[in-house]
């Protein structure tokens, strides 16, 4: 799914980036979604659903660090299966 940014989305990502500039590889060659996935919660209000753990102390902060920082609700990917209903 892609959505077009808004001006405050933008925004998010700059202080997202500001904030965790370790929370993207500048060296990787392609673009990375996590700022992007983050700020748009929290234009938006909404929880973020990732299979990544918080990091090690001293890591690379990964979406989950971030999200705890910024007071978003985030839930790992199994706890959403469960909310749903799902079984497999």
């Amino acid at each position: 799914m892609f959505k077009d940014l808004t001006d405050e989305q933008i925004k998010k990502v700059k202080k997202i980036l500001v904030d965790f500039p370790r929370f993207i590889d500048s060296d990787k060659e392609t673009p990375e979604a996590d700022p992007f996935i983050v700020a748009l919660a929290l234009t938006g209000g909404d929880t973020v659903v990732t299979s990544e753990k918080m990091s090690n102390p001293g890591g690379r902060p990964k979406i989950p660090d971030v999200c705890e920082k910024k007071g978003l609700k985030w839930m790992p990917l199994i706890d959403f299966f469960k909310e749903m209903g799902w079984k497999f």
